[in-house]
């Protein structure tokens, strides 16, 4: 008993000056890690929620926690740092829990922080933390979160912030869930690692979640999985290690049935290694391979550029597309591997430097005669890499694939009533391959034209422009390259 009035004496006393409206060690709480703290912790939190609403201090001591907390709506919970103020779940059940996820009468949880603390829990523990249903305005910062089965788990949240949380070694499920219907969600420097079973972060069915910074590091599944009807998901400066190997099916970001997400920035490393290296962590492979970004599903507009990385092993694939996603564009580094199942919908591309794109303008005007072809010449301005275009009018691909040719032409003095066609033609088979017609308005018209085709390696292709004069005479290209130019670009 002595030693249970000297654990008390030592909490009370560090209670903070503003004077908190509600402590623990004023409900009975030890702090001890023997003595059960449950319902000491519930009497705070009932108390402040029947003053209408405030804050609940949990001060430095280990709060042994038997059974489950039943957190109410304006009733916050604040400690002394999360290496001095902790909750011990200890044998089954949930730690805490706000909403009862019932049905549609669930009164909402709203404007609730937690604060400082950690939440730690035994392998048979179940949820540390349980948002259910309609937890509104709720935000989580600075705490410390381990162990348990899907730890860190929220139903449809709506303004929701974590902010520097980590979370570690589930035994089961992912250690962070976003679930439901939620939207308004951030995640700012969050780090997930050593879920056992699951995935480092899983989010599904939010609208505009987004994902600023942080660490995810030696998941037993993908390091961060954005899922089932996701959409307007910004991920950026986000540190991914320890990615399981390529045949596990696994990856560093896996996006699935996802409509927008853009990834920009951050830093892949798909290093491996065995449970040695990463504490309290499930197996990992040691095969050196590793996929960093995977579209499955009905993803459609997957947009990726400007990350770092650890290795441009052919082992290591920095994307993979499948069929079924469609517009997606990623940019990866010049000779990285990846898989792009369907490159007519999607596109993968090296970024500038060893393999940048054709660049050509006009240096001269060019005279164009009405009711003929003429083959458009760009001879001012080049930039060609790889030696393919041959100085003037002609383009012969060095490898067989899909090739972007965009740009634009500019005519003077257009009579209205006149047409064009631009034609993207192959002059070794002597065949239009593609073809944009357009109508043109009287003045100097600028005639845009984008074409995306599989071409063959050796071939000689051509663009060229058909004429149709609305006063049956010639006409001219400005000549000026800001307004005639043209790019051609391998496609991935």
């Amino acid at each position: 008993m002595a030693a249970g009035l000297t654990a008390t004496s030592a909490v009370a006393s560090e209670r903070t000056a503003s004077g908190p409206q509600e402590s623990v060690v004023d409900h009975g709480a030890v702090g001890d890690g023997v003595a059960d703290d449950t319902a000491s912790i519930q009497a705070s939190i009932d108390r402040a929620y029947a003053r209408g609403g405030g804050v609940v201090w949990l001060p430095r001591g280990n709060f042994r926690i038997e059974g489950s907390l039943r957190g109410k709506p304006g009733v916050s919970i604040v400690g002394q740092g999360s290496l001095a103020s902790r909750l011990l779940k200890v044998g089954k059940g949930d730690c805490l829990v706000y909403g009862t996820g019932t049905g549609l009468d669930d009164s909402d949880v709203e404007r609730v922080s937690l604060e400082k603390f950690a939440i730690i829990g035994e392998p048979r523990s179940g949820h540390l933390f349980w948002g259910r249903k309609a937890a509104t305005a709720f935000a989580l910062r600075d705490l410390y979160v381990e162990g348990g089965n899907s730890p860190l788990f929220l139903d449809g949240c709506y303004s929701l912030l974590m902010e520097n949380v980590q979370v570690r070694a589930a035994e089961t499920g992912d250690n962070i869930s976003v679930n439901a219907v939620s939207h308004n969600v951030m995640l700012l420097q969050v780090a997930s690692q050593v879920a056992k079973a699951g995935a480092g972060i899983a989010i599904t069915g939010c609208s505009g979640p987004i994902i600023l910074g942080g660490k995810l590091e030696y998941n037993q599944r993908d390091q961060l999985r954005i899922g089932q009807a996701c959409r307007g998901v910004l991920i950026s400066g986000l540190y991914i290690e320890g990615i399981q190997p390529s045949a596990s099916d696994y990856a560093g970001i896996t996006v699935e049935d996802v409509d927008t997400v853009v990834i920009q920035g951050g830093f892949f490393d798909a290093t491996q290694g065995d449970a040695k290296s990463h504490p309290g962590g499930g197996a990992m492979g040691t095969d050196g391979t590793g996929t960093y970004i995977r579209a499955r599903g009905q993803t459609s507009r997957l947009i990726c550029s400007g990350y770092g990385f650890a290795s441009i092993a052919p082992t290591q694939r920095h994307v993979d597309i499948a069929a079924t996603a469609e517009a997606c564009e990623v940019t990866i580094p010049f000779g990285a591997s990846f898989a792009n199942a369907a490159p007519q919908r999607n596109v993968v591309r090296f970024s500038a430097g060893g393999d940048g794109p054709i660049l050509a303008a006009q240096g001269e005007p060019q005279k164009i005669r009405h009711g003929t072809t003429s083959i458009l010449a760009f001879s001012a301005e080049i930039e060609d890499r790889r030696d393919e275009w041959n100085g003037r009018d002609s383009f012969t691909p060095r490898e067989d694939g899909y090739y972007g040719w965009s740009g634009f032409i500019q005519l003077l003095d257009v009579a209205g009533g006149s047409n064009a066609a631009i034609i993207l033609y192959d002059a070794t088979a002597n065949m239009p391959v593609a073809r944009l017609d357009r109508c043109l308005g009287a003045g100097s018209p600028s005639i845009d034209f984008s074409f995306r085709e599989r071409l063959s390696l050796r071939r000689k292709y051509q663009l060229r422009l058909t004429y149709s004069d609305g006063e049956g005479r010639g006409r001219a290209t400005s000549g000026r390259a800001a307004s005639n130019r043209m790019s051609i670009e391998k496609m991935k």
